[in-house]
């Protein structure tokens, strides 16, 4: 899913992330706690003995050093990585993560009238799409699979693809 996905796009995905948690938290850095990550937490700790600071400016400087420098070799050939996420880079998860949440808050930002209708899941590249629709009524059923279509066809970037999952035909 994320192999042909230009780098551009992850590091704006990233730049976005950041930028949006910044704005809903008023902070802008990472507390890491050595000794119990448990306490690692967005904003700055005073405990310099126990802990450090990584300012946000920091983390996307690393993102994307790494997105930038994924080397690997083959047939004893070393190649430098131009699309996609770095196969096996410890910061992968975290960016397919973040390029899904980035596209799934521009669709559901276009769909601002319809939010009580449809409602998001997600587990790292797993997503769960619930869209709610009387079965009585024709227009919020229509509606329900237009959101789908669009969330299937016009939500990703071209090199992204979403499969759905067909359900049963239930109440639910």
């Amino acid at each position: 899913m994320y192999d042909w996905l230009p780098q551009a796009d992850i590091l704006k995905a990233v730049h976005w992330i950041l930028s949006y948690i910044s704005r809903k938290s008023q902070r802008t850095s990472v507390a890491v706690f050595f000794k119990c990550t448990k306490l690692s937490r967005i904003g700055k700790s005073y405990d310099s003995e126990n802990s450090v600071n990584i300012p946000f400016e920091d983390i996307y400087k690393i993102c994307e050093f790494e997105v930038s420098n994924a080397f690997f070799i083959l047939n004893h050939t070393v190649f430098l990585q131009l699309l996609g996420c770095p196969q096996g880079g410890p910061g992968s998860p975290g960016y397919s993560m973040v390029v899904c949440i980035y596209y799934e808050h521009q669709f559901r930002c276009s769909i601002y009238d319809h939010l009580t209708f449809i409602f998001f899941f997600r587990y790292f590249d797993d997503l769960r799409a619930v869209v709610v629709s009387r079965s009585s009524d024709i227009s919020t059923r229509s509606l329900a699979f237009s959101l789908l279509e669009k969330l299937q066809t016009l939500t990703y970037h071209p090199a992204m693809s979403l499969i759905l999952e067909e359900c049963s035909q239930n109440t639910f």
